[in-house]
């Protein structure tokens, strides 16, 4: 067997075959040509000041004219607006140069204005970089001229910029253009393979029939369907400049890409549920739902995916079979070749997951799932989706025998016999197609050109009538079907008392009476010993928690047999809690175990929560699936999609295209947040007068805030670089010296955080230094070669060589992109100023070995000055913002829980006699989802902090991100499910009888988990802000029995309100799933809320423990 190739080999391979190659090669071209117009004999003397054609190569590197024309499009007009800003900036700064202190002062608050933009996000940082440039080039040229003003500089330096930008927009426009929108394409597309192969995954899960390996595959596209999104919305913003020739409009990618994030919602749903399904052995599940439902669940699932195939299609070309199908028709829409889409555009969105589960010690799958190179990586996924898919092909010809041998087979628990995924080593995976012995039907879209050729007439016809006949067409009918059979099932499990006893005679727990003070807390023993014997032990519940573990007495009222009871256990009082199991035991090792009736409502609970959350997730699916293929496939006014030209720009300024706007719609633009929160409260509403001291106030708040005072330091050290030129003594030093280079790496090196310089100081000295390193021997090479000073030919040839691998950085590895930046830049600055007054001017000038030297000095003086003020002014460790972050994040999702209990309280009131005005809840629920993308953003966005917080020397205590890591998946989970839970009861009141017989008798558990969950989220949040450890004795929200009682109570009222006409149809038309699966997912929030609280104390210990 030949031996593998090397890893950066295959990498090579993949680069230069490919797109991403081509990219590179633009890139190299617009670099190359800077040079070349600066050799040109006669081009040099359009310019006044020759030697400021340097200022263009910042821009030919950060244009980027190897990325896509919008891209480019985009860098190009924020550079441009940097730069004419700086030209205003440059006219008054030198009109002041014969008030030095004023120039300074004004210079200073121009930096720190530009800063502060800097800070909103790395899309602004060449708007700031060259607006701060241009704006010391005005100090700079006035200082040299005597305090001067010279607009021929002004004018020289803006057509070197401007030059700059030509060549980058003629290189991104005019050589193997590629747009935006065409990336956008095939995202789109890589986004559907991912949803493909996901939700066949989760079709394994529910059928039981998932291996180990697709577990692990499972759980890492899932992280990746997370990176999916932001990725969609960065291309879908670079598309905004650009004039395309299209079938689609920006309205329909930002509806496209709408339901796709919905699709990807329900998925996760589907996916939280199956995972919390896999956490218990729950044979209810596996014996009543899942073998009567194997033939028309797979029919429903190959419908969905072949839906979203045809659209994936149309952009390039049974639940199971129209899932299926509705996936090709989306994919054949699409039309575009998938090759060349580098993965490093999913890095920064995958750090997340990947960075939790290897804090996490998690298993990680091979390189199919972890962020290797683009096209083994995804070559291997499909395998893997090829390979399932050929396995649910044969479900039709299969589904006879699966009805009589499924039930044995998974109620015994027994795993079948499945194909275990590809390894990245295994070389069928590129080189054997999945062979399929399905019938006619879904598997046509995966045939062969060389197959389809081979049928006949007949054959085309019948199998054109096969795929017609299912797909999208069919796959809201079969889901239908599917969620009648399982509401079948849940009816006669509730009515046939496979969960628990629902007798008539059943009490409901809500009324029962509560445990004594003894039996919820027991004796306050010191916290080192155990109990002594015969004493029932103590939960560590506060009394707005009393009622979560609810033990009844013979006092309660219910009979003795039916008492869920406290199980008591005896300890030795000599034995001392050891460091390993005492203090440190898990809340749910310190409970009493759980009865068999308790374990019975654990698994009606588990059973009822996957099956309503999958029925649930599959009916936004399928829902936000339909009106997706619709979009992409349907006709427009009636015909079929034509291309034509669409101005991007101007579509992009038009309003978001709506229906038509019903009356609650227009009350709710006008409804202010507070005011509607008033309203759904029944509160009266006053609005508040903004007096000058709030003024005052918020403006001290605006100046004191982490942006502010970052933008103030970078204004002092840009201040402090410039007293070099104003004071006389270093004038003529700074001057000779050419030390104007060194605010470049200030503005780059200076950082919101310590970390974030640490990292970016090593890139600095690495890339100045090779850049300049690589400029003094380019320059000794060509010295004197073919009648030249410096040869111009050879030194465009070999720049060229050096900048590939550079270049390579910057497009494929954008971690270092300052390192490529100032590479590159440095090594174009010194070989065209060399070349100009040596070539051109015919002047003597600094050798390049003594040029090498200044800008060393110029490197030494500029990271001196970052690293004193990083170190010693206002030091803001990345670590303390981490730390404000997480507990800023906690807090947005407090805040989040408190909107959505508002919001739940109106739309699922507990007195049915309750109603609000419609605006003011789709108000609220308005805020609630631009939230939801707010709090996801955060997170997102936290994940560099990690890294930076790394690379931050420690001298007390080693940073340790796995705690982080956990925090900000625990709150992830708790958006994830208050997300579910408001998507579950949308924006309709449910029905009155719904409201009668279900909610308003157990709204008490609502307000219950609620304040629970209210109150762990605010104490952890206060104690994330404050650095202040948390009590040992905080509210349990314990996940064994915190739905026990709810469950119990939920299943009698099911079980008396089935019975009756009214019920039924309540449980078939859905609005009992509605009210189930968000009473199901808001309290699954409770694990989370102890990982949380852990991660907590984990962080700045206990109360107890910090008192000495």
């Amino acid at each position: 067997m030949a031996k593998e190739q090397p890893q950066w080999l295959r990498e090579l391979r993949a680069v230069v075959t490919s797109r991403r190659g081509v990219s590179i090669a633009k890139g190299v071209l617009a670099y190359t040509l800077a040079f070349i117009v600066v050799f040109l004999r006669g081009f040099d003397d359009l310019n006044v000041y020759p030697v400021t054609l340097a200022s263009m190569f910042i821009i030919t590197i950060a244009g980027q004219p190897g990325k896509t024309v919008g891209l480019a499009l985009y860098s190009l007009a924020l550079a441009g607006s940097g730069i004419l800003i700086g030209c205003l900036n440059f006219y008054i700064l030198a009109k002041l140069a014969h008030a030095t202190v004023g120039q300074a002062f004004v210079f200073a608050f121009m930096v720190y204005v530009l800063a502060w933009i800097k800070s909103l996000g790395p899309q602004y940082f060449a708007f700031s970089l060259l607006a701060i440039l241009m704006s010391f080039n005005g100090i700079y040229t006035s200082s040299v001229l005597g305090g001067k003003f010279d607009k021929r500089y002004l004018f020289a330096y803006l057509e070197s910029y401007m030059w700059g930008m030509a060549i980058t927009a003629f290189v991104s426009l005019c050589v193997f253009p590629v747009t935006a929108e065409k990336e956008l394409r095939k995202v789109l597309i890589v986004s559907m393979e991912h949803l493909e192969t996901f939700g066949m995954l989760i079709s394994r899960s529910y059928l039981m029939i998932i291996t180990p390996e697709e577990k692990i595959l499972r759980d890492s596209v899932a992280q990746t369907i997370r990176a999916d999104f932001g990725l969609l919305n960065q291309k879908l913003n670079e598309t905004t400049l650009e004039i395309n020739w299209s079938m689609w409009s920006l309205e329909d990618y930002r509806v496209i890409i709408g339901k796709i994030r919905a699709v990807q919602q329900a998925l996760i749903s589907a996916h939280s549920s199956v995972q919390a399904l896999e956490a218990t052995d729950d044979n209810l599940y596996k014996s009543t739902f899942v073998p009567k439902s194997l033939k028309i669940y797979n029919r429903v699932r190959l419908a969905m995916m072949n839906q979203r195939t045809q659209l994936k299609q149309k952009f390039t070309r049974h639940v199971s079979k129209d899932l299926r199908l509705a996936l090709l028709d989306i994919k054949t829409s699409f039309g575009a070749d998938l090759t060349g889409i580098p993965r490093c555009m999913w890095d920064s969105y995958m750090d997340i997951e990947s960075q939790a589960a290897a804090a996490e010690g998690q298993a990680q799958i091979p390189p199919t799932t972890t962020m290797m190179d683009g096209s083994d990586r995804t070559e291997q996924l499909r395998a893997v989706a090829r390979r399932l898919a050929a396995e649910f092909e044969n479900v039709d010809q299969e589904c006879s025998d699966e009805d009589q041998t499924a039930t044995a087979t998974v109620a015994s628990g027994t795993p079948p016999q499945v194909t275990t995924p590809p390894s990245h080593d295994d070389p069928s995976v590129h080189t054997s197609p999945v062979k399929s012995t399905a019938p006619l039907g879904a598997g046509a879209y995966l045939m062969s050109h060389e197959a389809l050729d081979k049928l006949d007439d007949k054959e085309k016809v019948a199998m054109r009538k096969a795929i017609s006949a299912r797909g999208a067409h069919a796959l809201r009918s079969d889901f239908q079907a599917f969620s009648d059979l399982q509401y079948d099932l849940i009816m006669k499990a509730i009515m046939g008392g496979t969960f628990t006893d629902c007798s008539a005679q059943r009490p409901l727990r809500i009324h029962a009476n509560q445990p004594s003070i003894f039996n919820t807390y027991g004796n306050d023993y010191v916290r080192g010993k155990e109990m002594p014997p015969g004493t029932v032990e103590s939960s560590p519940l506060l009394g707005l928690t009393s009622g979560l573990s609810t033990p009844r007495t013979a006092a309660s009222g219910v009979s003795t047999p039916e008492i869920r009871r406290r199980k008591v256990r005896v300890q030795d009082p000599t034995l001392e809690e050891t460091e390993e199991g005492g203090e440190n035991d898990s809340e749910d090792e310190k409970r009493p175990p759980m009865d068999d009736e308790h374990a019975v409502e654990e698994t009606a609970s588990h059973s009822l929560l996957v099956v309503y959350s999958l029925l649930f997730a599959l009916g936004q699916y399928v829902e936000a699936l339909s009106v997706l293929h619709e979009r992409v496939t349907g006709n427009v006014n009636g015909q079929p999609r034509k291309k034509r030209l669409h101005f991007h720009f101007f579509e992009s300024l038009a309003k978001p295209e709506a229906s038509m706007a019903s009356k609650a719609d227009a009350e709710e633009e006008e409804l202010s947040l507070a005011e509607a929160l008033a309203i759904l409260e029944s509160k009266p509403y006053e609005r508040k007068k903004t007096t000058w001291r709030h003024q005052v106030h918020r403006f001290r708040m605006l100046m004191f805030c982490e942006n502010s005072l970052f933008a103030a330091k970078t204004a002092a050290a840009a201040t402090v670089f410039a007293i070099l030129i104003y004071a006389d003594t270093t004038r003529k030093w700074f001057i000779s010296y050419a030390l104007s280079g060194g605010l470049l790496t200030i503005i780059v090196a200076l950082a919101p955080t310590l970390g974030q310089s640490a990292f970016t100081f090593i890139l600095q000295i690495a890339g100045s230094s090779i850049g300049y390193l690589m400029g003094l021997a380019i320059l000794s090479i060509f010295h004197n070669v073919g009648g030249y000073f410096y040869n111009p030919f050879g030194l465009a040839a070999l720049l060229a060589l050096y900048s590939i691998p550079l270049l390579y950085i910057i497009y494929e590895k954008p971690k270092f992109f300052a390192l490529g930046l100032l590479a590159l830049n440095g090594t174009g600055v010194m070989v065209v100023t060399e070349y100009i007054y040596r070539d051109y001017y015919h002047r003597s000038f600094d050798t390049p070995a003594y040029r090498t030297g200044k800008s060393l000095a110029t490197l030494a003086i500029a990271v001196t000055i970052c690293a004193i003020f990083q170190l010693f002014i206002a030091r803001n460790p990345a670590r303390r913002t981490l730390r404000k972050t997480l507990a800023q994040l906690t807090y947005s999702n407090l805040a989040y829980l408190t909107l959505l209990q508002a919001f739940v309280r109106a739309v699922v009131p507990a007195n049915p006699d309750h109603h609000v005005p419609d605006a003011a809840v789709l108000r609220v629920h308005k805020e609630l989802k631009k939230r939801e993308l707010k709090i996801q953003g955060d997170i997102i966005g936290m994940m560099p902090l990690i890294m930076f917080a790394k690379a931050e020397p420690s001298i007390s205590r080693p940073f340790n991100p796995s705690l982080t890591l956990r925090a900000i998946k625990a709150n992830q989970v708790i958006l994830d499910r208050m997300r579910e839970a408001r998507a579950a009861i949308g924006t309709t009141r449910l029905d009155e009888v719904i409201l009668t017989n279900f909610v308003t008798v157990l709204s008490p558990y609502r307000r219950r988990s609620t304040r629970i969950s209210k109150g762990v989220l605010g104490m952890c949040a206060a104690s994330l802000t404050s650095k202040l450890p948390l009590a040992q004795d905080m509210p349990w929200a314990g996940r064994n029995t915190a739905l026990s009682d709810f469950v119990h109570d939920a299943l009698v009222l099911s079980y008396r309100f089935g019975k009756t006409e009214e019920g039924k149809q309540a449980v078939r038309n859905g609005e009992l799933t509605r009210y189930w699966f968000y009473i199901l997912s808001i309290n699954s929030i409770f694990p989370q809320l102890d990982e949380l609280e852990m991660v907590v104390k984990g962080m700045f210990g206990k109360l107890e423990d910090s008192l000495a």
